[in-house]
């Protein structure tokens, strides 16, 4: 396979997007005439690529096989799709969180204002925060804060990531 950039790591050509994963992978096998995209399968514990799903490293390509190729991409499940967006909704959620929560720390307002605040910046709208009755409190310095389980379980988030810096 080529040299070139599109590799995920441009040191390891050759080398898939999850190579410690066994799995589908989009491969051009003509970039420079008129294209042609193939579904190749890797081997993980192999580290080699193969024709067939079912083949084994016995029938793995050889590195002549594989000159000039292009690597396009991983073909994902549905749920690895949705597994991604998971993670980049999570990390604005943390955002919109730590920004509403230093907000609320820098005034006195009552446990109506909070709410309203966290209405007005979608944490309730998200799950973080739904009904002043359905609350547990959840002790953070010196304020009691009031969630529901996704919310602590947010706030943990948050505390590990401080932690982690």
């Amino acid at each position: 396979m080529t040299t070139s950039t599109n590799w995920p790591n441009p040191e390891r050509p050759g080398v898939p997007m999850f190579p410690e994963k066994n799995g589908k992978h989009v491969i051009n096998v003509d970039p420079e005439g008129v294209g042609s995209e193939l579904v190749y399968y890797w081997k993980a514990k192999h580290q080699v690529w193969v024709e067939y799903d079912h083949e084994g490293p016995d029938d793995a390509l050889d590195g002549y096989d594989l000159i000039g190729w292009a690597y396009v991409g991983p073909v994902l499940t549905s749920a690895q799709i949705s597994e991604m967006l998971a993670g980049k909704y999570s990390i604005a959620v943390i955002q919109t969180a730590l920004s509403v929560w230093d907000a609320l720390d820098e005034c006195d307002r009552t446990d109506a204002d909070d709410m309203i605040l966290l209405e007005q910046n979608g944490l309730m709208h998200r799950g973080i925060v739904e009904d002043a009755n359905d609350f547990e409190d959840l002790e953070i310095g010196e304020a009691v804060w009031h969630f529901n389980e996704t919310g602590i379980a947010l706030v943990s988030a948050i505390r590990n990531m401080g932690a982690a810096l």
